[in-house]
C-alpha cells in the first residue's frame, strides 16, 4: 500500500513539475515574441537609469556603453556617446545637441540584430509595435 501511495505521489511531482517547466517555457517564448526587450533613454534619464538599462542590455547578451556624457541647467541630456553590441552586430554614435535636449533613444534587438531609433513620437512608437 506504502508502496503504491509513493508511487502515485512520485508521478504526480512529475506531472506537476513538467507542467510548470512548459509554462516557463511557453511565457519565455511570448515574451520574445510579443515583449520585445526594449530600453529607452530620454532627455530626463538619470545616470542610475542608463546603469539599469546596462544591466537589462546585459541580460540580452547586449553590451552597452556610453560616454561623454552632460547634462544642461534643466538635467536634461543634451551629449551622449553610446556603443552597443551583440554577436551578429554592433553599433555607436553620438547625440550633441549643444544646449538643446537629446531625442528619446529606443534600444532593442530584432532578429539578433542591433535596432536603435531616435526622434520618435509617442504615437509612432504605438504603430512600430504594430508592424508584424
Amino acid at each position: 500500500m506504502k508502496t503504491k501511495k509513493n508511487y502515485l505521489l512520485f508521478l504526480l511531482f512529475i506531472f506537476f513539475s513538467l507542467t510548470k517547466l512548459s509554462a516557463q517555457e511557453k511565457k519565455s517564448f511570448l515574451q520574445h515574441r510579443y515583449d520585445d526587450p526594449v530600453e529607452v533613454i530620454t532627455k530626463k534619464t538619470s545616470k542610475k537609469q542608463l546603469e539599469i538599462i546596462k544591466h537589462n542590455l546585459k541580460r540580452e547578451s547586449v553590451y552597452f556603453s556610453y560616454s561623454k556624457l552632460k547634462y544642461n541647467s534643466n538635467k536634461e541630456i543634451i551629449r551622449i556617446h553610446i556603443k552597443l553590441k551583440n554577436n551578429k552586430s554592433e553599433f555607436q554614435s553620438t547625440w550633441n545637441q549643444k544646449d538643446k535636449p537629446i531625442p528619446t533613444i529606443k534600444i532593442r534587438e530584432i532578429n539578433g540584430i542591433i535596432n536603435l531609433q531616435s526622434g520618435f513620437k509617442k504615437r509612432d512608437t504605438i504603430l512600430i509595435n504594430n508592424i508584424p
